[in-house]
């Protein structure tokens, strides 16, 4: 017998309808920053971040997460300038086992794909009553299941990931059959987070992170409106060539030349014609630039992060062409988001959220008149 409750939606199926009357008159007016940032998250992922580009996406109002890949002595190093860390679920128990204090507040990231395991809710609780409420910030995930919210909230945990299968790279709902429609997931918790705020009975009201799924501006900005604090993201940011994912283009005679766009004295600026390369060689230009994008728990990303692949693959590798340069990206996000906020007469995103904002379902139809 099946146990079937509801329809669940993706970004797709939903559209955002403006307010009635808006009062903001440009959309300059719209304040789309929480502190420095926008409300984006670079995924912890070895096709996206690095040491070499973590200061280019913090300098583009990006918030990075040093992966999992990187080495030990480098992310702790950078655990304690402040900076956000992803360390698997060992790594944190042992973190907190070793080390009795820290000196400034540290931003760890517990990443793991099953983010509804009581352990981690276990660990959480031990180390927010170790250091204290403002010692240590604990990001967890990824979750399916709105419940899973309220266990979240009850261990202290500052920020949460929402969301399981969705993103490029992953296999997860393809092979096992879990998902929960990002469109539900993100209302559902909403609503329980405003029950939350007023009560006072829980440990902390957690953040929410959608993440997973986001392939262009505009689900971005459905996510914010349908209640998340932030965004997660990851393929289209490996896409930039700022990101870390390798990058190659095809010569006059089709064969294959990789290029670092990383590295000291080379910049990749686009052109009229594709992308204008300057390096210690010269300049030369190329129609389209690729990046290799693969998920961390495809064969590629379990060799990043233990060296050899060590179990069944839930991920995926892709070739994506590359879009634009990091900046323009960032103002492109920017200025989408600001103008949406405009329609809906909101001029400060913390007010970007369904009290504020309405979203509906689509027709099939509607669908597809809609999606250039």
């Amino acid at each position: 017998m099946f146990n079937v409750k509801t329809m669940t939606y993706g970004y797709d199926d939903i559209s955002i309808r403006p307010s009635d009357r808006s009062f903001v008159r440009h959309r300059s007016q719209c304040v789309t920053m929480k502190g420095n940032n926008l409300p984006i998250f670079t995924a912890p992922m070895s096709t996206v971040i690095d040491e070499r580009n973590y200061s280019i996406f913090s300098k583009n109002h990006i918030i990075p997460i040093l992966p999992r890949n990187i080495d030990m002595a480098t992310r702790n190093e950078y655990l304690l300038d402040g900076k956000w860390v992803a360390y698997s679920l060992s790594e944190f128990d042992s973190m907190i086992r070793k080390n009795d204090r820290f000196d400034n507040t540290v931003h760890v990231l517990i990443d793991i794909a099953n983010g509804n395991m009581d352990a981690i809710f276990r660990l959480c609780e031990i180390a927010k009553k170790k250091y204290g409420k403002d010692g240590i910030v604990l990001m967890t995930g990824n979750i399916a299941n709105p419940e899973t919210y309220k266990y979240c909230c009850n261990a202290g945990i500052d920020f949460v990931r929402c969301g399981v299968g969705g993103g490029c790279g992953c296999l997860t709902t393809s092979n096992t059959g879990i998902h929960y429609g990002i469109v539900n997931l993100l209302s559902e918790i909403y609503e329980m987070k405003k029950s939350y705020e007023p009560s006072g009975d829980i440990a902390c009201v957690t953040k929410v992170i959608a993440d997973g799924g986001i392939r262009n501006y505009t689900d971005v900005i459905k996510a914010l409106a349908l209640g998340a604090d932030y965004v997660m993201i990851g393929s289209v940011l490996s896409r930039l060539v700022e990101s870390c994912a390798k990058t190659y283009a095809y010569d006059k005679n089709g064969k294959t030349v990789y290029i670092d766009t990383l590295k000291n004295g080379t910049s990749v600026r686009e052109s009229e014609d594709g992308f204008t390369i300057s390096d210690s060689k010269g300049i030369y230009g190329y129609d389209r630039l690729y990046k290799i994008f693969y998920g961390m728990a495809s064969k590629k990303g379990q060799e990043d992060l233990f060296g050899k692949k060590k179990g069944t693959s839930e991920g995926t590798e892709k070739h994506l062409e590359c879009t634009t340069n990091i900046d323009k990206w960032t103002k492109n996000m920017n200025d989408y988001l600001s103008s949406a906020m405009s329609y809906c007469d909101i001029d400060n995103i913390n007010d970007f959220n369904p009290d504020n904002v309405d979203t509906f379902i689509m027709s099939p139809n509607l669908i597809n008149s809609i999606n250039k």
